[in-house]
């Protein structure tokens, strides 16, 4: 009896053990992480809740000590061929957007060390978006010392603000082809992007607006290199974009930018800077205006397991590249510096398989109707 008793505890020991193995979840061998960073003091509370009660000389002076830390793992990313879970992690590069533009030095030395956390919790490639991008050249500054795959998730924040963009004009029964576009940012990555992909898309009027004008003058040419009937007015003065029946924000500045008096009656503009350069009370001052949330994404069946300050299942684009990518095992690439045109259309395609669209449109985070 003694002999069959333990022979059926060896039995039913080994069966709890095959039972426990077919039951774990599929080991994940692809992985990937994305960098986001306050957008403000108020923001840094979306990690730590009670950095609210805190006045905001003091949450900056944690946010400038504070190490790389890890916000989230992000789930339900799986490879479109074999179904495959790829685990993702949202990182925090602590710093503020006023403090990486005011410290760029610090602002490259934290991000490097964020991407060094990345690296060591297995991470095969990594994004940085909003100003981590722009304060390192679109991640030019980084490439020599990283090992695994980089994005600055601009190819896709082009192409689904192109879409976007498309879409507002259609169900506005806007004829793109009639209108001036304005482009805020324009002599940056995305705003030089989408100047010249606006050209296939029939615009023929542009008012080009940057710090610099020497660059400006050069995106000129390059632009009516591409058509030489195009009308292009260059300026370094907001308000030049007074004529204009569409404004493309694309600037790298903390900064609010675009006034109430710098706009067309019934104007659209379309913000994809975060933080973002047009303000809230602008939408108080003008109801003639409809002012979008750029570069937004949906992104089925996607948890964040983090508040990104956006909707269930919805992302910033340069996340939802950095999502695309590592589905398709992509991790060799080097998406760094000027966005490669021909790129954004291959970006579209890869987010098309994975049902990743533009989000439904909102205004300052709030639900819009267009019709």
């Amino acid at each position: 009896m003694a002999n069959q008793f333990y022979l059926w505890q060896k039995i039913l020991s080994r069966f709890r053990l095959w039972k426990s193995e077919t039951q774990q979840e599929p080991k994940i061998k692809k992985s990937f992480a994305f960098i986001i960073h306050p957008r403000n003091p108020s923001d840094a509370s979306r990690k730590y809740s009670w950095l609210k009660a805190l006045p905001f000389p003091a949450i900056n002076l944690i946010c400038r000590y504070t190490p790389p830390l890890v916000a989230s793992e992000i789930t339900g990313v799986r490879s479109y061929n074999t179904e495959e879970p790829i685990k993702g992690w949202l990182l925090i590069c602590p710093l503020t957007a006023q403090q990486l533009v005011n410290n760029r030095e610090l602002g490259k030395q934290r991000i490097k060390t964020t991407i060094s956390l990345a690296e060591k919790l297995g991470a095969q490639i990594v994004g940085v978006g909003a100003l981590a991008s722009s304060i390192t050249r679109g991640g030019l500054d980084l490439i020599d010392e990283i090992k695994i795959g980089i994005t600055n998730g601009r190819t896709f924040t082009v192409g689904i603000s192109l879409m976007g963009i498309k879409e507002i004009s259609k169900i506005k029964n806007i004829n793109l082809t009639e209108i001036t576009m304005a482009v805020v940012g324009a002599t940056g990555v995305n705003g030089e992007a989408m100047s010249k992909l606006f050209i296939n898309e029939g615009v023929t009027k542009f008012i080009l607006v940057a710090k610099n004008l020497e660059e400006l003058a050069q995106l000129k040419r390059e632009m009516l290199e591409i058509n030489s009937q195009l009308l292009i007015e260059i300026s370094t003065e907001i308000r030049s974009v007074k004529n204009a029946e569409i404004v493309v924000v694309a600037t790298s500045s903390p900064e609010i930018l675009i006034k109430s008096e710098d706009l067309k009656y019934g104007a659209i503009i379309y913000d994809i800077t975060q933080p973002q350069n047009t303000s809230p009370d602008l939408a108080f001052k003008r109801k003639d205006l409809l002012i979008i949330d750029g570069g937004l994404v949906r992104t089925p069946r996607i948890d964040y397991h983090f508040d990104l300050g956006l909707s269930p299942e919805t992302a910033f684009a340069c996340l939802a590249e950095t999502m695309l990518l590592a589905a398709e095992g992509k991790f060799d690439t080097r998406l760094v510096g000027k966005i490669q045109l021909e790129k954004v259309k291959e970006m579209l395609t890869i987010a098309e398989k994975y049902n990743f669209t533009h989000a439904p449109f909102q205004s300052f985070g709030k639900p819009i109707s267009l019709k």
